[in-house]
């Protein structure tokens, strides 16, 4: 019996076989790092198998700029650790004062961590996102902005003696600059194989993010081991403005005892060539850390895709016309939990 011949192509008259372009199912840590508000459930392809789940914490907030139109916020992932504190040091999102009239003020209002000991007993950061961005009419719009990323453990040596002006934020390895009326964008990675560690969750005060000096108008002189960060800062904008910032962070987490039965959890993935793929963007294409983000700018992505170059391209993407954003995302992705701050 002679089986139907299926659909053809006109060239050589044989069928060919479809395959994914999908950036999710070539390279879904990738995904995740370029776009984490929209592909969630994402776990670190590294050697750890054990059963674990996850979760995405959410922040939606307003930042005032102090008098002279400047300010900053940083966020860090990791200190999510410090369950329910509301400490400059500690917490996973600082903003600088208003009222510091510099950028010296790292210890200003800020939201409280997520209060998640009772359910969450380990953690560790895969993605997160901090745009920030004017609330003034678009004609108003003044300033400039500076999109950064803080390595791990970075010493007073590294942060140029301390980030206190906007050049010394400018002047980090990691950095973008543009204009207010484009707004902040920055993502976060894992850039140092220690951030692959699980962290225990614990008090308000367990994990110390960044060493600081001086008295209500504090320096950021360094990051404590194993702890790294992303910001905007922002200067020449609108005197005592308000700005507009959400934070988003994806986690792989291990839940505490009494609530195995509520959380879903799946071995953790393993697969070096997506490590791979992640650690070949971080040296060739860092400055997209800060590209706009796929929520802003569904074109994002193809930006990017030009700067990575064809190798990692082709590995990673499959095509320079892949699409991007939530209609790309396909494929089965396990249970996420979120908590909306």
């Amino acid at each position: 019996m002679i089986a139907p011949v299926g659909p053809q192509s006109r060239r050589g008259g044989r069928r060919r076989n479809k395959r994914s372009t999908s950036l999710f199912d070539r390279n879904p840590y990738l995904a995740t790092i370029l776009d984490p508000e929209n592909v969630r459930g994402v776990k670190i392809p590294d050697a750890i198998t054990l059963p674990t789940g996850t979760w995405t914490f959410t922040s939606d907030g307003n930042f005032t700029l102090d008098a002279t139109g400047a300010g900053v916020m940083y966020v860090m992932p990791v200190l999510a650790v410090n369950s329910g504190t509301s400490t400059g040091q500690y917490a996973v999102i600082t903003q600088s004062s208003p009222t510091s009239g510099n950028l010296y003020d790292t210890l200003g209002p800020v939201p409280p961590n997520a209060n998640i000991s009772n359910t969450i007993a380990r953690l560790r950061p895969v993605s997160g996102s901090l745009r920030v961005w004017s609330t003034q009419p678009a004609i108003n719009i003044s300033g400039t902005c500076c999109s950064f990323y803080l390595p791990e453990g970075s010493t007073s040596v590294a942060l140029g003696g301390g980030l206190t002006t906007f050049n010394s934020f400018t002047a980090l390895p990691y950095n973008s600059v543009n204009h207010m009326a484009d707004g902040g964008n920055a993502r976060w990675m894992a850039g140092d194989p220690s951030e692959f560690d699980f962290e225990d969750v614990g008090g308000l005060t367990s994990l110390a993010g960044y060493t600081v000096t001086g008295a209500g108008k504090a320096q950021l002189l360094g990051l404590t081991p194993g702890v790294s960060g992303i910001g905007v800062a922002v200067t020449g904008s609108n005197a005592s403005s308000q700005c507009r910032y959400r934070v988003v962070i994806n986690y792989e987490i291990t839940p505490q005892s009494d609530v195995l039965s509520f959380i879903d959890r799946e071995p953790s993935p393993t697969n070096q060539a997506w490590l791979s793929g992640v650690n070949e963007f971080f040296v060739k294409s860092a400055t997209s850390l800060f590209a706009p983000l796929a929520s802003q700018a569904a074109s994002a992505v193809p930006m990017i895709l030009g700067r990575i170059g064809t190798s990692l391209a082709t590995q990673a993407f499959s095509s320079a016309q892949s699409s991007f954003g939530p209609m790309s995302v396909r494929g089965r992705r396990p249970a996420n939990l979120e908590l909306l701050m």
